[in-house]
């Protein structure tokens, strides 16, 4: 659980610059690597 911790804060401190959330970036790495996508498609791929 440590692990996942600091894991989590280090992940968030390198989105900080950008105000991206870790959700926030999780999606837009879905909608980069497809060249767009349908939100439909994108619930599909985050769920």
């Amino acid at each position: 659980m440590r692990l996942a911790r600091t894991l989590r804060r280090r992940f968030s401190a390198v989105l900080e610059p950008w105000e991206l959330s870790p959700h926030q970036a999780r999606a837009l790495r879905v909608v980069c690597a497809r060249d767009g996508v349908r939100l439909s498609e994108l619930a599909e791929a985050l769920r």
